[in-house]
């Protein structure tokens, strides 16, 4: 806080670099905070910068923002308010005046005045300086492509919600799961001097690649601290902090088919669009659809003959739907095997293949998705079992 009230520090900074900090640190202010003080931003001038902070308690934002002043305060601020009305004066540079209980904004002779609080009460950002893995942003693009969408949302199982990173000379792989499905993801070219592990909440490291993508930042550094059980990932002019989730990741290896018996080589777009229009008849039946191939011959596009793979839903109050599509491939023997829908429009919504391979061995065994584009990524679902 300021030392007096008589004392008066004024400071000059722009509206836009202000907003785009502010929508880093604005979203994970919580509604319904564990502690009063955390529905507030920490509103820190130091070293000629301002520093922006916001946590949940799990976690944590720090963006920074140039300015005209190499003074030190430090104050905690209604979060809401203050990006509202930053938002709301159309002005290039905005006058910030702090005064002991006080902040004031000024803007094309506009004065917005609001309370400030002693920031004591603030929970501290810990130092971490220990270097874990550096990730480039196109490598965290694929793994928020691939991988993410397959961890579990279930915080009874929070290892589950996690990301599993592992890098060594070979490499990297990214594997997500939710005991019901499962993502690997290898990535020869982000290879590392030194074989490391790290576990990440899966919708924090999506948070951390937003970031990383609207700031057009290319390298994210993740840095650890064990004792603590906190990352840090540096991303540019902000700071993410992240709380670990301890356990051991679940053996993932075991479920993943050696061999498989049956392939078939379907176009992605039309497979998506089928399954968008099963899915409106599985909700009743808990979302499941069953998909089967059928060396029955069938028109295609080119007005050739080709085998074709059927989906379909039932719904005992809502009806039927079958939809075809032609196989590109020749199929060695017909499999029938029913899975939730959701799983495999999750994969397609967020992969979007032009081409995808299903493989697979019988109906109650797990099945392997593959895609065109990425030679090293493999999408296992286990099918459930429909009593006929």
């Amino acid at each position: 806080m300021l030392e007096n009230k008589t004392k008066l520090l004024k400071i000059k900074i722009q509206r836009e670099s202000l907003l785009k900090a502010l929508r880093f640190v604005q979203k994970i202010v919580p509604s319904n905070p564990q502690l009063p003080i955390l529905s507030s931003l920490l509103f820190k001038l130091e070293k000629g910068k301002l520093l922006l902070s916001s946590t949940d308690l799990y976690f944590g934002i720090q963006s920074r923002v140039a300015t005209t002043t190499n003074e030190e305060v430090e104050v905690a601020i209604p979060g809401h308010i203050f990006k509202e009305m930053v938002n709301s004066l159309k002005s290039e540079t905005l006058e910030i005046v702090l005064e002991s209980d006080r902040m004031k904004m000024k803007a094309n002779g506009s004065v917005v005045s609001i309370p400030v609080q002693n920031p004591q009460d603030y929970p501290e950002f810990p130092e971490i300086k220990k270097k874990k893995i550096e990730l480039t942003r196109d490598v965290m693009s694929k793994i928020e492509k691939f991988v993410c969408f397959a961890a579990g949302v279930d915080q009874a199982r929070p290892i589950l919600t996690t990301l599993l990173i592992k890098l060594n000379k070979d490499g990297l792989k990214a594997v997500a799961t939710d005991g019901f499905r499962l993502t690997v993801l290898d990535i020869p070219e982000a290879k590392g001097e030194t074989d490391e592990e790290i576990l990440i909440p899966s919708r924090y490291f999506s948070e951390v690649f937003s970031i990383a993508e609207q700031s057009d930042v290319e390298k994210v550094i993740i840095y650890s601290e064990e004792e603590l059980k906190q990352l840090r990932f540096e991303v540019g002019e902000s700071d993410v902090y992240v709380r670990l989730i301890e356990g051991e990741y679940p053996p993932y290896e075991k479920i993943i088919p050696e061999n498989f018996s049956v392939s078939l080589v379907i176009d992605g777009e039309k497979f998506h669009q089928e399954l968008k229009r099963a899915a409106i008849l599985a909700k009743e039946a808990s979302n499941i659809i069953t998909i089967k191939s059928d060396n029955t011959s069938l028109e295609n596009d080119k007005n050739q003959k080709a085998t074709q793979l059927i989906i379909e839903s039932k719904s005992l109050s809502r009806g039927s739907y079958l939809g075809k599509i032609p196989l590109l491939t020749d199929v060695s023997e017909d499999i029938q095997i029913s899975f939730n829908v959701n799983y495999l429009l999750d994969f397609l919504n967020s992969c979007k293949p032009g081409v995808v391979e299903m493989k697979f061995n019988d109906s109650l065994k797990p099945a392997m998705f593959a895609v065109d584009e990425e030679d090293n990524f493999k999408y296992i679902v286990m099918p459930f079992r429909v009593n006929q």
